[in-house]
């Protein structure tokens, strides 16, 4: 009602500055809550083109003097604005907030009221899974959460398994959606992420994730063991290298087999890949 009533006292204002034509509005507030004071809008008659055009700052540090409101003179166009023309406001997208525009004809009243306008709201994504550097050996389920007040048009599916570009779009709709894209890529180490798009073409990307395809197993190289005696009990160390090409090495484990049973001894890496381990034997026992 705030709005309403300040918008009346303008346009009887506006009555009194009779040499010009001014177009005035509200813009309401996005839904997710960003203010329409301070952005800009613009105005322009599609017929001339919009390079012809005229702005003014929402809310009180506009001409409008007043929270949600604009003020625009129409007669400063290049092509000025005569009874019947056909005019075009919206905002101008500052932060990814913009609005679709709204039509209006000019009047002989000496002002005119555009239909209100909403700020668009900006539309959020987040990665679900994979989550961030992990491994996968088969396919992959890339799944993508996107939610806007505006409602939903596409998420985007990007990565750089073929330099980086947009994979997959997939259309959505609504206010929330959980989109999956299901690849089957080559083994390496993979940046990927989405980008989501309402329905006013205003985009949002993710951040990126990283993601390793492996199906490989580790390779074992050259393996020696060295046997030594202290006061009758004998001592084994044993010494291998160890490559893999796409992910660190989790654990190396050593068995020792006897006739008895299968003993295991979990090995530690050098700075240098090669894995170490010892065992103890008692002398004169078979373990």
């Amino acid at each position: 009602m705030k709005k309403i009533v300040l918008l009346i006292v303008l346009l009887w204002i506006i009555e009194l500055a009779s040499a010009s034509h001014y177009i005035t509005g509200i813009v309401n507030d996005a839904l997710d809550g960003e203010l329409a004071n301070g952005k800009e809008v613009i105005l322009w008659n599609p017929a001339n083109g919009i390079d012809d055009n005229l702005s003014d700052i929402i809310g009180p540090t506009g001409n409008s003097g007043a929270n949600n409101i604009y003020m625009i003179d129409c007669e400063l166009l290049n092509s000025g604005c005569k009874v019947g023309d056909e005019l075009r406001v919206k905002v101008l997208k500052e932060n990814n907030y913009l609005s679709y525009w709204v039509n209006l004809s000019v009047t002989g009243a000496g002002y005119d009221v555009a239909g209100n306008i909403t700020l668009n709201s900006i539309p959020n994504v987040t990665i679900i899974s994979p989550i961030n550097y992990e491994n996968k050996s088969d396919e992959v389920v890339f799944n993508c959460a996107a939610s806007d007040f505006d409602g939903l048009s596409n998420i985007t599916l990007y990565g750089n398994w073929s330099g980086w570009h947009a994979n997959e779009t997939i259309q959505v709709s609504g206010n929330y959606n959980e989109t999956y894209f299901l690849k089957n890529l080559s083994e390496g180490k993979y940046l990927w992420g989405c980008l989501v798009t309402d329905n006013l073409s205003i985009s949002n990307f993710s951040e990126n994730y990283t993601i390793t395809i492996d199906r490989t197993p580790p390779v074992i190289g050259e393996v020696s063991v060295n046997e030594s005696y202290i006061c009758g009990d004998a001592y084994v160390r044993i010494n291998c290298s160890a490559q893999e090409a796409f992910t660190d090495i989790s654990s190396v484990i050593i068995e020792a087999i006897t006739p008895s049973e299968i003993r295991t001894y979990p090995a530690f890496f050098n700075e240098s890949s090669v894995c170490v381990t010892s065992a103890r034997a008692v002398a004169g026992s078979n373990k």
